[in-house]
Formats: structure tokens, sequence, C-alpha cells
């Protein structure tokens, strides 16, 4: 089974994917997974239960550009900070229908173990500060009326310069690879039975948005304990 965007923003996925999970069918849950993580969670567990795979990915997930990047990280010295800079979608409350893809592209390059986050502006996630388990931050301007995503790493090798990565814009001529990518992972699921992404990589991408959009409300840094108990 294949579920379009629905609501737009996953508030209705739960509901949905339940009746398939039980029947056993392998199901794709267009981006955003959720809208809360509490029902990506319970998403999760149903797969597990029913012993059905679930599978769920926004374009940027798969982006070549972010498999360069981080293949590319050891030859600058490692990193001292990175940027990630995309559209924002609708700018709603919950932020989570266009948000998902600066999240996604941000835990492409840069990891799933975040921390906490920070997000202020006009609109959720406009400007966010993103810290990771390791100590390293991430800065993610999402701004409405941008019609790519970009990525830059900043290395701290300093000799002789400090060395940069960065991304040519990522936009809708990429966009037909990334579905491509998504539409074989899906086949190879329904054929084997077994999930092509970690499921904890699924909730993560909820959990930073819902922190993102927590934080943007109550005008403080959230940490991701807060919206998901791992």
């Amino acid at each position: 089974a294949f579920l379009c965007n629905c609501n737009l923003d996953g508030s209705d996925h739960l509901k949905l994917a339940e009746p398939l999970l039980r029947k056993h069918i392998p199901t794709y849950i267009d981006k955003p997974f959720a809208l809360k993580t509490k029902d990506a969670v319970a998403m999760v567990k149903l797969a597990k239960r029913y012993r059905t795979p679930i599978y769920s990915s926004s374009l940027l997930s798969v982006a070549g550009a972010a498999d360069n990047m981080r293949n590319q990280l050891k030859q600058i010295g490692g990193m001292e900070t990175g940027v990630i800079c995309g559209a924002p979608g609708w700018a709603t409350e919950s932020g989570q229908e266009g948000v998902i893809h600066g999240v996604s592209l941000l835990q492409a390059v840069f990891g799933y173990d975040v921390k906490w986050v920070r997000s202020s502006g006009d609109y959720p996630a406009h400007y966010t500060a993103v810290g990771y388990e390791s100590g390293m931050q991430v800065s993610m301007f999402l701004n409405q009326g941008m019609k790519c995503y970009t990525a830059e790493i900043f290395g701290g090798n300093r000799d002789p310069n400090p060395n940069t990565l960065y991304t040519d814009p990522i936009n809708n001529t990429d966009f037909p690879v990334g579905a491509s990518i998504i539409a074989h992972r899906f086949k190879r699921m329904v054929q084997t039975g077994k999930p092509p992404r970690d499921y904890d990589e699924m909730i993560s991408n909820i959990a930073v948005c819902e922190a993102a959009a927590k934080s943007w409300k109550l005008g403080r840094k959230v940490k991701i304990s807060e919206v998901w108990k791992r």
C-alpha cells in the first residue's frame, strides 16, 4: 500500500496505516511520517507487532549530495559547524509539511543523534539551532520563497585555510532521482519483507520537527527527550 500525503501534515497517517498493518500489508507512508512523535512510535510498534514492514522518506533523505558530503568529511579534518538552507513549505503552526524536508537533509548529512533544538523567527523552524549529542551544532534556515535546498560544512582543518564543503542547489531536477530510489527501496521491501530504513531514523525526523515547533511556540530550547522517550 502507498499512503499519499492525505492531510498534508501526517496527522491522519496512524489511523490510515493501522488497518493495513493489521492485514500484514507492507506500507509506504509519504512524508511526513507523522505529525506527532507518539504516532510515529505507535506505527513502528504496529509494524513490529504484526511483522509487517513500513517505510517513509523525504526526497531529501536520499539526496546523493548528502551521501557525498558525509563521505568527504574526513578529507577536511572533521567539522566545526554546518548550515542547512531550504524552503519551509506552508508556514503553519505545526510546520511539518515542509519542515520535514529541511530536517531530513539535516539528518542525512549530520546524523540522527540530535539532542536539542532552538527555533525562532516568523514560523516554526524559520531559524533553528540544532545541537547534537557530540556537542556539534548546526544551523538550519528555512525561508519562504526559496526554491532549493543546500548544505554547507565548515571544516576543522585550518592549515593553511579553512576547508568548506557545499552542495549544489538540490531542486526539482534532482527530485525524480530521489523518487526513483524510494520507489525501488519500497519494491524491495515488498519482496523481502525487510524495511529499507532504520525505524529510529524515521521517528527521529518527526521528533526534531515536533521539538522545533514546540521550541518556536514556547520560546526556549527543547530537548528531543521531551517529545521522544527512546
